[in-house]
């Protein structure tokens, strides 16, 4: 006797491999925010969007991490000019999104030099819209939205 699934099962696993991409195929994200709330928070709701995050809570910590991250995201919001210009050395390498609480018109001028994307806190989808921004400015980067090996 052999199991037969329904086709709408089959298409909800199928699903669920899409939405859960392969450790190989993850990219990683050098999280720079002063709030370890939304570091915590981030950090699992972009892991579930296949993103592998190390979260910091300010550009000098971020100074001592390991390897060139695919992405560098970052709160300018509480360290200002310093943060952004530190961000902007950590991303010389790699693309930067910030991501603030802060309305882009409010933003200083120095933090445009070196955003590749904003995506502002606190409004729905938040997360989601993080992911997409990291793996669109990676492609363009990088030419690709898979990581560096």
């Amino acid at each position: 006797m052999s199991a037969t699934r329904r086709p709408e099962e089959a298409a909800r696993e199928t699903a669920a491999r899409e939405e859960s991409p392969a450790a190989t195929d993850r990219l990683s994200v050098l999280l720079v925010d002063p709030h370890a709330e939304f570091r915590s928070a981030a950090s699992a709701l972009l892991d579930h969007h296949g993103l592998d995050v190390i979260g910091v809570g300010d550009a000098a910590d971020a100074a001592t991490v390991e390897g060139i991250p695919d992405c560098v995201v970052v709160d300018p919001g509480v360290g200002g000019e310093v943060e952004i210009r530190r961000a902007a050395w950590l991303g010389l390498r790699s693309p930067v999104v910030l991501v603030t609480g802060a309305p882009p018109w409010a933003l200083p001028d120095a933090a445009w030099t070196v955003a590749d994307a904003y995506v502002e806190k606190g409004r729905q989808g938040t997360f989601c819209r993080l992911a997409n921004r990291v793996r669109a400015v990676s492609r363009a980067t990088h030419g690709r939205s898979t990581p560096r090996r």
